[in-house]
C-alpha cells in the first residue's frame, strides 16, 4: 500500500517547484512592465523638457496645449488601466464573506469561502449533506462577480476545480478583464474628452476652424462657444473627481465611462438651452460661465431653471386644457436619498447611477447586485436600507425625532428595542408601545402605532437578509454588563 502512495509524495515537490516557477515567471514579468512604463514616462518628460527649452514662445504654447489635450484626455483611462492592474484581483474574497454574512441563500448554494475564514468548515459540510458534486464555476453569485469584474478577476483557488499552475492568471488578467468588460466606452469617452479639450484650449493648429460658429447662411442664432467651454470644463471636474473617489474604492468600470459620456452630452444640450433664458431675462454675461461650469458639475442647477421659467410661461396659458397639471406636480421627490445619515452628493450619485432614486428603490433593491456594482462599504450599505425602512414607515419628522431620542434610528434598532425592552424593563416597554400615539401630548388611545410598525418590519425580505448582518455571528458574543 505504500508504495501506491509513493508517486503522489513525489509528485507534490514537483508541483511546488512548477508553481515556484510560475511565480517567478509572473515577477519577471511585473517587473519588466514597471520597467517599461518607467522608460516611457522618463522619455515624455525628457522630450517635454527639451521641446519647451529649444522652441520659440509660439512653439513652445502650442505644445503645452497639445500636451494638455494629450494628457487630460488620457487621464480617465489612465486610471481604469491601473484599477485593472492593481485591483481589480483583490475583491472576490471580500464579496463572497459578505455572501456569507447577509445570509443571502443555503451555504451550499453559496460560491466557495476563502479556506482560512470561518465559514469554511460550514460550506464543505454544507454541500457533502446535499450531495453536492458540480463545480462552483456555475454558481450564480459568481457569474454576477464575473459579468462585472471579469473572470480573471475570481482567482482559480475559489473554483471548484483548481488549476495546476494558478499563478500564471494574473499576467493575462488586463487582457481576459478589458474583453469582459468591453472596451470600447473607454475609447469612446476619451475620445469626447480629447475633442472637448480641443475646443476648451484652443491649440493653433484648430484656430481656423469654425466648428462651432454658425453658418453665415443658415440664419441660425449663434452657439454660446465660452458658456459650452466651461460648461465642459466644469463635467470634466466632477468626472476626473469622481473616477478618482471611484478608483480609491474599487468601483471603476466601464459603466463610469459611459455615465461620463452622458454627462458631458448632457451637460452641451443645457448650456444651449440656458442661453437664450439668460440673454431673454438680460442677465450679466460675464456670469454665464461661471453658472455653465456650475452646469457641468451639478445639471440639476440648468434643468430647475428650465423648469422655472417653463412652468412661468405656463401661467401666461394657464387657461389653455392639460396647462394647470403642470403647477400641480410635485417639484421634489418623495423619500430623497439625501434624508440618509451618511450619504452625500458622491453617493446619491453612485446610487442613481443604478437606478435606485429614492428610499423604495434602495429597499426594495438587489443586495447582491447594488453590492457587486457600487462597490460600497457594505457596512454602510445595509445601514442605508435599514434607515429607508423605517423612513418609509415613519413618514413624520416628530415622530422620527421621538424615536431618535429613544434610541432608534434604524428598523433593526426598533424591532431590537421592542424585544430587549419587552424582556428587561417592563414599564419602559409600556411607555415605547405609545411612544408614537402621542399627539400634543395626548394619547388616542388607539393600537401602538409603534408595535404596529414592528410588524410590518419583520416580513420584509431584505430586512432579514439586514439583520443577519447585523447580528455579527461570526463574531464571539460579548461580556454581559452588569
Amino acid at each position: 500500500m505504500s508504495g501506491i502512495h509513493a508517486p503522489s509524495r513525489l509528485r507534490r515537490p514537483l508541483h511546488s517547484a512548477g508553481a515556484g516557477l510560475g511565480k517567478g515567471r509572473v515577477w519577471v514579468h511585473d517587473s519588466l512592465s514597471r520597467a517599461g512604463k518607467l522608460f516611457v514616462l522618463l522619455a515624455v518628460i525628457s522630450l517635454a523638457l527639451s521641446l519647451t527649452t529649444f522652441l520659440q514662445r509660439e512653439g513652445q504654447l502650442a505644445f503645452l496645449k497639445a500636451f494638455l489635450v494629450f494628457v487630460l484626455s488620457l487621464i480617465p483611462g489612465w486610471l481604469y488601466l491601473q484599477f485593472l492592474d492593481s485591483k481589480a484581483g483583490r475583491l472576490y474574497d471580500e464579496y463572497v464573506l459578505n455572501l456569507f454574512r447577509l445570509k443571502i441563500d443555503k451555504l451550499a448554494n453559496l460560491p466557495k469561502p476563502p479556506p482560512g475564514s470561518s465559514y469554511w468548515r460550514e460550506w464543505t459540510e454544507a454541500r457533502d449533506e446535499q450531495g453536492y458534486q458540480g463545480a462552483t464555476e456555475e454558481n450564480v453569485y459568481m457569474k454576477k462577480f464575473e459579468a462585472v469584474y471579469g473572470e480573471a478577476a475570481i482567482p482559480s483557488t475559489r473554483k471548484h476545480t483548481e488549476e495546476p499552475h494558478d499563478q500564471g492568471h494574473k499576467a493575462q488578467g488586463i487582457a481576459e478583464t478589458i474583453k469582459t468588460e468591453r472596451f470600447s466606452p473607454v475609447i469612446v469617452t476619451t475620445t469626447l474628452l480629447a475633442l472637448g479639450w480641443i475646443a476648451f484650449v484652443g491649440p493653433e493648429a484648430y484656430r481656423n476652424l469654425s466648428i462651432l460658429n454658425p453658418s453665415e447662411f443658415s440664419g441660425s442664432p449663434d452657439v454660446p462657444v465660452e458658456p459650452l467651454r466651461f460648461g465642459f470644463l466644469g463635467a470634466y471636474a466632477f468626472i476626473l473627481q469622481s473616477f478618482v473617489r471611484r478608483y480609491f474604492s474599487s468601483d471603476l468600470k466601464t459603466r463610469a465611462f459611459v455615465g461620463a459620456l452622458l454627462r458631458v452630452v448632457l451637460v452641451a444640450a443645457l448650456v444651449v438651452v440656458v442661453h437664450p433664458i439668460w440673454t431673454f431675462n438680460r442677465w450679466p454675461p460675464e456670469l454665464e460661465v461661471a453658472f455653465a461650469f456650475l452646469v457641468g458639475y451639478f445639471p440639476d442647477f440648468a434643468l430647475r431653471l428650465i423648469k422655472t421659467r417653463a412652468l412661468g410661461a405656463a401661467d401666461l396659458l394657464r387657461n389653455l386644457p392639460g396647462v394647470r397639471s403642470l403647477r400641480k406636480s410635485d417639484d421634489e421627490e418623495r423619500f430623497p436619498l439625501k434624508e440618509l445619515d451618511g450619504l452625500n452628493f458622491w453617493y446619491e450619485a453612485r446610487l442613481v447611477e443604478e437606478g435606485v432614486e429614492n428610499m423604495q428603490n434602495l429597499s426594495t433593491t438587489s443586495v447582491v447586485d447594488l453590492m457587486v456594482s457600487t462597490r460600497t462599504p457594505v457596512a454602510r450599505l445595509i445601514d442605508w436600507i435599514d434607515q429607508a425602512y423605517l423612513y418609509l414607515r415613519v413618514t413624520d419628522l416628530k415622530d422620527r425625532n421621538r424615536l431618535r431620542r429613544a434610541g432608534i434610528r434604524n428598523a433593526t434598532d426598533l424591532i431590537g428595542v421592542y424585544e430587549r425592552s419587552k424582556a428587561v424593563d417592563d414599564e419602559f416597554h409600556q411607555r415605547l408601545l405609545r411612544l408614537l400615539n402621542t399627539e400634543n401630548g395626548k394619547d388616542d388611545d388607539g393600537p401602538s402605532a409603534l408595535q404596529g410598525i414592528k410588524l410590518a418590519l419583520e416580513g420584509e425580505v431584505n430586512l432579514i437578509h439586514v439583520r443577519h448582518y447585523r447580528a455579527h455571528e461570526w463574531l464571539d458574543t460579548p461580556p454581559v454588563s452588569t
